[in-house]
C-alpha cells in the first residue's frame, strides 16, 4: 500500500511540474501492462480525469504542440467527454482559442463538416478577439463569442488605429467583401466619435471653450483606410448620408468628412462654403453665447439626437451647423447679435449669403446690424434706469461699438434711427449727449438722405434736443445745479444772463463762469460779447458813452431779469466790481485796457467819482504789471478819486480839480479838529497821508494812537509795515503802541486750551515780533505776562533774547522759571520750526538753564 500510495504521489508530482510527456507515457505503459496481465493498478476514470487536467495545463501555453494533443486525444476512449469536460472547465481566452483549434482537427479527422465550420468560425473570432484585446484592453469583455459576429468586434474598436492587413485578413478568414468591410469600418470610427471638450476660466474670468477632439485625430485613425478603398463611389455614397447624423455642434468631424469627399474627388461645390464657415465658427466660438438656444434649435437637436433628450452643455457655446446651412440665418443668429459683436459675424454672413446664392449682401447687412441694435439697446436700457446725472461716460464703449457698426450700414434712414434709439435709451449725462451729438451731427450732415417722411420729426427733435442737452451737461460738470439754472436750459439768454449773476463770481471760486459762458454761447451762436458788454454797462452805470462802443440796446436784459437779478444791478456796488473785474478778466488785455481809457474819464464827465472808483478797482485788479497795463492810469489818480469819494461820505463835497490843488496838511487838520472821533475818519486820514508823501510824525503819531484806541488792528496791520520804513516816524510813540495793539491782540484773544490753528496764530505773532524793527521799544514785559497767562511759557522765554533792559529781563526770567521742565526746552527748540532764529532760543535756553 505504501508503494501505491508514493507511486500516486509520483504521478501528481509530474503533472505539477508540468512533464506531461513523461506522466503520459507512464501512464500509458501502466494501461499496457494491466491490458496484459489483466489487472487493475489505475482506473479509466482516474486517467480521463488526470488526462483533462494534462491538457488544460498544457493549453495555458501560445505554443502547443496540438499533434502531440491530438494523439492523445485520440487514443483516449471518452473523447467526446473530455472535450466537453475541457470546453466547461477552461478559464482563459488561451485556453479557450487552443481547445477550439484542437476540436476543429479532432472533428476534421470525423469528416464533420458541419461542425468543423462553426468551431472555426468561433476560432477565429476568438483569435481577432484576443488580438484586439492586445492593442486595446479596454474593449475586453464587450465581444460575445456565440452570439456577435465580426462585424460588432470591428465596432469596438472605433478609437484606436487597426492595420488594414488585419481587414484584408478579416475579409478572407471571414469570406467579406474587403471594400465593404474598409467603408464600414470608416463610418463605424466616424459614428463612434465623441466630442471631447473642456471649459475653463480665461484672465478675465469669463468661460473659455477648449476643445480636445481635433480633425487631425479623427484623420489618424481613418487614413490608413482611406488609401486602400477603391469604391469611391459607394464610400461618397455613406459619407453625403452620415452628414445628417453628425452632431450639429460637432464641426471637427463635419470637417473631417468634407475633407474625405476632398480626397476622393467627390466633394459638392457647396461644401467649399460649409468648410470656411466651419473654420470660422470653429475659431469664433469659444466663448459663452449671449442667449440659450431657441425653440427651433431645441427642436433640430432632438430630431437629430432623438436618443439624447436634452440640450448638450457644448449648445452653451456653439451654433448649431447644420441649421445654418439649411434655414434662414436669422433663425438661428438674430439672439447672438450685438452691437459689441456684430462686425465679427460679417464673414459668415457673407458666406452664408453666397451660400444661397443670394447678390444682395448690403440689405443682409443692414437687416443684421439693426438686429444687433435692438437686441443691445433692451440690455442697454435695462442696466441704465438711474436717475444720477453721470459727469462721465459709464459706457463709451457702447458708442464707439455703434459708431463703427453703423459705418456698415447703406440706408442712411436706418443708420440715423439706430443713432436716434441709442440717444434716447443713454443714461442721463455724459453718455446721453455723446449719443445725441453722433446723432445730431450725423443728422445735420445727411438730412437729404434721409428720406422717409416717418423719420421727418425725429430730425426736428433731435436738432432741438442736443443744444439743450449739452447745456444742461454743462451746467453739471461745472456744478451749477440749482433748480433755477436747470429750468433755464431751454431759454440759454437768460441763462448767461443770470450765471453771471451766480453768487460763485463773488466767491474766491475756482469754478470758470466764462469758461460755461462760452460753452453755452457756442452752442447756441450767441454773440457772448455783446451781452458782457451790457453786462458791464448795468454794473457799472455809465451816463455816458464813446462813439466807438457797440452796445446792445437797453431793453435786452431788463424784461428778462427777475426780481433778485434787478435788485443785484442796483445793489452792492463792491459786488458790480467783482462781477465786472470776473468778466474783464476773460478779455484780451488791450480790449480791456481800451474799456477803461474810454469810460473812467468820459468826454463829458458824467461819471461820478463812486463809478471812477469803482473802475479804477477793476483796473487795479486787473493790472498785473505788463506793458499793456504801464502808463494808462496813474495810481495818484486814484487815490485822488478815493479821497474825494471817502470824504464826500464825511460831508467835503470836495471836487477834483479842488482836492487835487488844497493844501493836504490843513485839510487832514481840519478833518481831524471835526471828526478825530470817527474810525473811518482815521482810515481815510491814513490814505490821503499814504497816497500824497505826508510823513510828519506829529500827524502820523494821532492816527496810529487813534487807531490803537478803537483797535482797528486790520488798518494797522496795513499800515505797519510801511510806516516802519520811514525814518521819521520810527521813534513817535503813536508806532509803539501800534506795534503793541496788533502783535499783542492774538495773545489778548487766546486761551489755555492749545489747538493746531490757534497755535498756527501766535506761532506768526512771535514770528513778526522777532522782525519788528522797534522790538526794543515794546512792553516785552507785558508780552511775557499775557504769555504766561495762556499757559505758554515757552513763547515767554523769547523776550528774553529780544529784551535789551537787563532788569527786565530778570523779570520775565522770573516769570518763567517757576515753569521751567524740560518739556519747555522741547517747545521753545518746536519754534525754530515755526520761523523763529535758533540763536534767538539758544539765548532763551542759556538764560533758562535748559
Amino acid at each position: 500500500d505504501e508503494a501505491m500510495d508514493d507511486f500516486f504521489s509520483s504521478l501528481e508530482q509530474l503533472i505539477k511540474a508540468k512533464m506531461h510527456d513523461v506522466w503520459y507515457i507512464i501512464v500509458q505503459f501502466i494501461l499496457e501492462y494491466q491490458k496484459r496481465h489483466k489487472c487493475n493498478i489505475i482506473g479509466k476514470d482516474f486517467v480521463s480525469l488526470h488526462l483533462s487536467r494534462v491538457f488544460r495545463n498544457i493549453m495555458l501555453n501560445k505554443d502547443v504542440n496540438f499533434i502531440d494533443l491530438f494523439v492523445m486525444l485520440i487514443a483516449d476512449e471518452n473523447k467526446e467527454s473530455l472535450l466537453n469536460m475541457l470546453s466547461k472547465d477552461l478559464k482563459t481566452d488561451q485556453q479557450r482559442l487552443n481547445l477550439l483549434t484542437l476540436s476543429e482537427m479532432y472533428h476534421v479527422h470525423l469528416e464533420g463538416h458541419n461542425q468543423v465550420e462553426s468551431i472555426r468560425i468561433k476560432r477565429l473570432k476568438q483569435y481577432y478577439y484576443m488580438e484586439f484585446i492586445k492593442q486595446d484592453p479596454s474593449i475586453k469583455g464587450q465581444f460575445n463569442l456565440e452570439t456577435d459576429n465580426i462585424q460588432h468586434l470591428l465596432k469596438l474598436f472605433y478609437n484606436k488605429k487597426l492595420d488594414v492587413r488585419w481587414l484584408e485578413r478579416i475579409s478572407r478568414d471571414f469570406n467579406l467583401d474587403y471594400q465593404e468591410l474598409l467603408i464600414t469600418q470608416v463610418l463605424s470610427i466616424l459614428s463612434g466619435q465623441e466630442f471631447k471638450y473642456d471649459v475653463k476660466i480665461d484672465a478675465f474670468g469669463e468661460e473659455e471653450l477648449i476643445v480636445l477632439s481635433t480633425v487631425n485625430d479623427i484623420r489618424n485613425l481613418c487614413q490608413s483606410y482611406l488609401h486602400a478603398i477603391k469604391n469611391t463611389d459607394l464610400i461618397t455614397t455613406k459619407l453625403l448620408q452620415f452628414i445628417n447624423e453628425i452632431n450639429i455642434y460637432f464641426y471637427e468631424l463635419y470637417l473631417y468628412v468634407i475633407e474625405i469627399l476632398s480626397f476622393l474627388d467627390k466633394m459638392p461645390k457647396e461644401m467649399e462654403i460649409w468648410k470656411q464657415m466651419l473654420q470660422f465658427l470653429k475659431h469664433k466660438m469659444v466663448k459663452r453665447r449671449r442667449n440659450r438656444p431657441g425653440p427651433y434649435e431645441t427642436d433640430m437637436w432632438l430630431q437629430s439626437q432623438s436618443e439624447m433628450g436634452v440640450m448638450p452643455k457644448i449648445a452653451r457655446f456653439r451654433l448649431p451647423f447644420k441649421p445654418i446651412i439649411e434655414q434662414p440665418l436669422k433663425d438661428i443668429l438674430d439672439n447672438e447679435l450685438s452691437v459689441e459683436n456684430c462686425e465679427s459675424w460679417f464673414p459668415l454672413m457673407q458666406m452664408h449669403t453666397m451660400l444661397k446664392g443670394s447678390s444682395d449682401v448690403a440689405k443682409i447687412r443692414d437687416y443684421f446690424c439693426m438686429s444687433a441694435v435692438k437686441n443691445s439697446i433692451g440690455e442697454y436700457k435695462a442696466k441704465n434706469e438711474s436717475e444720477i446725472w453721470h459727469l462721465q461716460p459709464t459706457n463709451n464703449a457702447f458708442l464707439q461699438s455703434i459708431l463703427r457698426l453703423v459705418k456698415h450700414v447703406t440706408n442712411p434712414s436706418k443708420t440715423f434711427m439706430i443713432l436716434y434709439f441709442v440717444a434716447n435709451y443713454a443714461p442721463d449725462g455724459a453718455d446721453q449727449v455723446e449719443a445725441s451729438y453722433e446723432c445730431y451731427k450725423y443728422a445735420m450732415e445727411h438730412s437729404e438722405f434721409i428720406t422717409n417722411e416717418n423719420y421727418q420729426d425725429r430730425l426736428m427733435k433731435i436738432k432741438r434736443k442736443y443744444p439743450i442737452l449739452k447745456t444742461q451737461h454743462l451746467l453739471y460738470i461745472y456744478g451749477l445745479t440749482e433748480e433755477k439754472l436747470l429750468r433755464l436750459v431751454e431759454n440759454p439768454t437768460e441763462l448767461i444772463y443770470n450765471l453771471y449773476h451766480h453768487e460763485l463770481i463773488l466767491k474766491t471760486s475756482k469754478l470758470d463762469i466764462n469758461q460755461v459762458a462760452k460753452e453755452i454761447a457756442e452752442l447756441h451762436n450767441l454773440d457772448l460779447a455783446a451781452m458782457q458788454l451790457q453786462l458791464l454797462q448795468k454794473w457799472l452805470s455809465f451816463t455816458g458813452r464813446s462813439s466807438t462802443e457797440n452796445v446792445l440796446e437797453e431793453t435786452l436784459f431788463e424784461e428778462q431779469g427777475t426780481d433778485d437779478v434787478s435788485d443785484a444791478n442796483g445793489g452792492n456796488a463792491a459786488e458790480n466790481v467783482i462781477r465786472s473785474n470776473y468778466i474783464l478778466n476773460s478779455w484780451p488785455q488791450k480790449e480791456a485796457v481800451d474799456f477803461f481809457v474810454a469810460h473812467i474819464f468820459p468826454d463829458d464827465g458824467g461819471v461820478s467819482t463812486s463809478k471812477q472808483l469803482q473802475m479804477y478797482e477793476c483796473f487795479s485788479k486787473l493790472n498785473d504789471g505788463s506793458e499793456s497795463f504801464k502808463n494808462v492810469l496813474s495810481q495818484k489818480q486814484y487815490i485822488t478819486i478815493k479821497c474825494v469819494h471817502e470824504l464826500r461820505q464825511l460831508g467835503y463835497n470836495l471836487s477834483l480839480e479842488k482836492f487835487t490843488n488844497c493844501n493836504k496838511v490843513d485839510l487832514l487838520k481840519t478833518i481831524w479838529k471835526q471828526n478825530a472821533q470817527n474810525p473811518h475818519t482815521l482810515e481815510i486820514l491814513a490814505n490821503i497821508c499814504l497816497g500824497f508823501d505826508i510823513s510828519h510824525s506829529k500827524i502820523w503819531n494821532g492816527i496810529l494812537k487813534r487807531m490803537a484806541m478803537f483797535n482797528m488792528v486790520r488798518e494797522l496791520n496795513a499800515l505797519l509795515d510801511i510806516l516802519s520804513c520811514e525814518n521819521k516816524i520810527l521813534d513817535i510813540e503813536g508806532l509803539i503802541v501800534a506795534w503793541e495793539c496788533v502783535l499783542w491782540q492774538p495773545f489778548k484773544t487766546a486761551n489755555q486750551t492749545r489747538s493746531i490753528a490757534q497755535e498756527e496764530v501766535l506761532q506768526k505773532a512771535l514770528f513778526r515780533l522777532q522782525g519788528c524793527p522797534i522790538v526794543h521799544k515794546l512792553n516785552l514785559v507785558e508780552f511775557a505776562e499775557l504769555c504766561i497767562c495762556l499757559d505758554r511759557a515757552h513763547m515767554a522765554a523769547v523776550a528774553l533774547a529780544l529784551c535789551r533792559d537787563e532788569a527786565k529781563r530778570e523779570h520775565i526770567k522770573k516769570l518763567i522759571l517757576p515753569r521751567r521742565n524740560e518739556q519747555m526746552r522741547k517747545d521753545i527748540l518746536e519754534l525754530e520750526d515755526a520761523g523763529l532764529m535758533s540763536v534767538i532760543l539758544n539765548f532763551a535756553l542759556r538764560e533758562l538753564e535748559l
